[in-house]
């Protein structure tokens, strides 16, 4: 993708000579991964580092691929519950009860999959509570459509923020090789603000129900002071797994 100050004919020149001697190799066959199957039921793991003095909380499951027609809605109703600083998971967590100091939600869409997830933080001693409402936050955000204000407030927020997410040359051209490689319509950017506007409050329950886990099909993830946070953790939401930090690199090799 080339995108800049040059005429059509020139770049063409250019990238010729430039990469027209390439020849792909017989053995480059490529491969699409498929999408790793979602957590049937909620799975809690706690790395135990011994030095934390705050406690870091993530959890999600599998959710869509950047091509589903859903992902435009998706992202409204992320921005409502999770993709801004006046958020849902930001009003509970911190106005609210000074919890934490941030908290997100957002869809990492991928060719064949992807995830959606939830991060934020609190104190050792709080970390239990945090979590519970986190949890909380997102299922009812699930079940409920949200109010018009929110989802007003969510519509004009994305269709500002579009306008300078493709002010240099360097956004531009990403965005338009994110849609030569995932397959989206050639009319992705030109459509984008009209499309924002037109998500109902239905759309964002439907596209949170589909695509946002419930709280009890989630794969969670605490990193911080066993002995502060464990007894906690397991109180309210039963038995856990524990490990070492050292140890978490064969895990993640494990599911590979």
């Amino acid at each position: 993708m080339l995108v800049g100050d040059v005429a059509a004919a020139d770049a063409v020149v250019r990238l010729r000579e430039a990469f027209g001697g390439w020849r792909a190799r017989p053995d480059a066959i490529p491969l699409r991964p498929l999408p790793p199957e979602p957590a049937p039921a909620r799975r809690l793991l706690l790395v135990d580092k011994a030095d934390a003095t705050q406690a870091q909380i993530r959890f999600g499951n599998t959710a869509i691929k950047r091509s589903d027609p859903d992902y435009l809605p998706a992202q409204v109703a992320n921005t409502i519950l999770g993709g801004g600083f006046t958020s849902k998971l930001i009003e509970e967590l911190r106005v609210k009860r000074s919890l934490t100091y941030a908290a997100w939600s957002m869809f990492a869409a991928r060719f064949a999959g992807g995830d959606f997830r939830i991060g934020t933080f609190s104190k050792n001693p709080t970390t239990a509570e945090t979590l519970d409402l986190a949890l909380t936050v997102e299922g009812d955000f699930r079940n409920h459509p949200p109010d018009r204000k929110a989802l007003d407030k969510a519509k004009s927020y994305l269709r500002g923020q579009f306008p300078l997410r493709l002010e240099t040359p360097e956004a531009l051209a990403a965005r338009l090789a994110e849609i030569d490689f995932y397959g989206l319509p050639v009319d992705e950017l030109a459509t984008f603000r009209r499309r924002v506007a037109a998500v109902t409050p239905a759309d964002v329950q439907r596209v949170a129900r589909d695509h946002m886990p419930p709280p009890d099909r989630v794969a969670i993830v605490v990193v911080g002071q066993g002995a502060q946070v464990r007894a906690p953790l397991e109180a309210k939401f039963g038995p856990i797994e524990t490990v070492a930090p050292d140890a978490c690199e064969k895990l993640s090799a494990a599911a590979r």
